[in-house]
């Protein structure tokens, strides 16, 4: 799993005049590459983690984002992925992952 931890300038805030918070281009080619590598990925935006006041909160808030940590949800508890993740994330754990060699 990744966790990633957004900030302000990680997010488009206005579009058309309207406030929103949708992650920038850098921010959603950063995930593409993440999950093309076999990785999950948990976001914690700045704007939900600010609103939490104190440290339960906060507790709470990523005992409920975050997977559940068992041997099956950990991307280390598959030795058979290389430390670097898949080339293809559609592959089972019976095929060896390489990355390609280049031209």
């Amino acid at each position: 799993w990744a966790v990633e931890v957004d900030e302000a300038g990680d997010f488009v805030k206005e579009v058309h005049g309207e406030v929103v918070h949708l992650p920038n281009g850098r921010i959603t080619l950063k995930r593409k590459h993440l999950a093309h590598l076999g990785y999950g990925v948990v976001s914690i935006p700045y704007f939900e983690w600010n609103e939490l006041s104190c440290r339960k909160d906060k507790h709470e808030y990523l005992a409920a984002k975050l997977p559940a940590t068992t041997p099956e949800a950990s991307p280390s508890a598959h030795p058979e992925i290389p430390e670097d993740g898949p080339t293809n994330p559609e592959a089972g754990p019976d095929v060896e992952m390489r990355p390609e060699a280049g031209p």
